[in-house]
């Protein structure tokens, strides 16, 4: 369902706006949706050092600007909008910059250490960004935010919870293994 949806089967014009590198290129060892994040993480380093809020904004429109290249749809590209959207808070907001921008240094932090990102997760809670139709629950919540971070510049996802008579099977089928 989330490949149909992101395959432009819509009629629209599919692929890249202007040539360039898709973001799973390596540039000296590293994908180049790294090498963004890694950028973005320098520019709110140089805007709360410099007090210059306006260098993560201009940062975060070039990132996200890349990814909406390729796509206007997909989670990437939307997790680079919110990031947009919080940068221009903490450009317009002097009361809430600080706390903002290290907020978001810390998410791009762990982007880059673990590729653990939590607003992508917080996007994936949305129904139309899940590849599985699972019921949002607590359980369902709990697992997004706890799952392993998977390799870098894979997109997030996770396998719905086996239930009913799967779940069952799979109970049985390991006692059958033992016994």
């Amino acid at each position: 369902r989330l490949a149909a949806k992101t395959s432009g089967s819509s009629g629209r014009r599919t692929g890249p706006l202007v040539a360039m590198p898709p973001p799973k290129t390596v540039i000296l060892g590293r994908p180049l949706g790294w090498i963004f994040w890694a950028l973005t993480a320098l520019n709110l380093v140089v805007a709360l050092v410099l007090a210059q809020p306006l260098v993560p904004l201009a940062g975060s429109i070039a990132h996200a600007g890349y990814f909406a290249n390729f796509s206007r749809r997909d989670l990437a590209f939307q997790v680079r909008m919110v990031f947009v959207g919080l940068s221009v808070l903490g450009a317009l907001l002097p009361p809430i910059r600080l706390a903002l921008f290290l907020a978001l240094l810390v998410i791009v932090a762990a982007e880059l250490l673990v590729n653990y990102n939590a607003l992508e997760r917080i996007l994936y809670l949305i129904p139309a960004n899940r590849d599985n139709a699972e019921d949002f629950s607590i359980d369902f919540v709990i697992r997004v935010f706890t799952e392993a971070p998977g390799k870098s510049g894979q997109a997030f996802s996770i396998k719905p919870v086996a239930t009913g008579a799967d779940a069952l099977g799979a109970v049985s089928s390991k006692k059958n293994k033992k016994g």
